[in-house]
């Protein structure tokens, strides 16, 4: 089936899919409640950073993990697809451990159990001139429906190495501009809704908190905020990710 006519048959379905998602939207928001320490404030701000870091012989584990892969797998080396290895659901045997930590939280987060694991990823990032080369390099959500992604710093992250770059409050609905970026992703499915339409990067960029912490920091985000990879500046920031959406 080509482009014009996926398109034209989204242009029919797609209005069904997006009332869809606003509706689960709506009504996960209504639904957060959490007892998990340092999660609190992921329902109103759509970030949070867990309060203790990965212990010493986790953290060794993870990292001999990633140079096993990448042992096996050669990432790319520019383009949205630099330095990530990733697996649709568990990209090592490890990676599951991490699956079923993490998965409680982020049930209490959907409000719902069924939901899950979309992808786990490993990513090097380092200095680039190229924003195109960065991914996820400029502002940006995931998705048109709830994404949550866990991290976990591999290495010491500073403002100079390209940290994990969040604008509270932006989550779910809570900008009216979400709206028609979803409608029109939901139709096209063309990058720019995610990124460019309706979005201004300065503000966002007003707004912005990065995180930043040693190896071994723990957070998680809804990534249908507003959010970006910074521009690496030195040195390298390793990190382990793991992503949820629904079932």
């Amino acid at each position: 089936m080509n482009r014009k006519i996926k398109v034209l048959v989204r242009l029919f379905w797609g209005p069904v899919v997006w009332l869809r998602n606003i509706l689960l939207e709506i009504v996960y928001s209504t639904n957060r409640k959490f007892e998990f320490a340092g999660c609190e404030l992921l329902g109103s701000n759509g970030y949070a950073i867990f309060p203790n870091k990965l212990d010493e012989v986790e953290l060794s584990a993870l990292k001999k993990d990633f140079l096993e892969i990448q042992r096996k797998k050669t990432f790319e080396t520019s383009g949205q697809l630099a330095g990530r290895l990733y697996a649709h659901g568990a990209i090592s045997a490890l990676s599951t451990d991490y699956i079923e930590k993490f998965q409680p939280i982020a049930e209490a987060y959907f409000g719902s159990k069924k939901i899950r694991c979309e992808l786990t990823m490993y990513q090097k990032s380092w200095p680039k001139t190229d924003i195109n080369d960065i991914p996820g390099g400029e502002f940006h959500e995931d998705d048109n429906k709830r994404n949550m992604k866990f991290f976990i710093y591999l290495t010491d992250v500073s403002n100079d190495n390209g940290p994990f770059s969040y604008v509270p409050k932006t989550h779910g609905l809570r900008r009216p501009e979400k709206y028609i970026r979803w409608l029109f992703w939901e139709i096209f499915h063309s990058r720019k809704y995610l990124y460019h339409y309706q979005l201004d990067q300065r503000i966002c960029e007003l707004e912005e908190v990065k995180i930043t912490g040693q190896a071994g920091t723990i957070f998680c985000a809804d990534t249908t905020g507003y959010h970006r990879a910074s521009t690496p500046l030195a040195g390298e920031r390793d990190v382990f990710v793991v992503s949820y959406t629904r079932g």
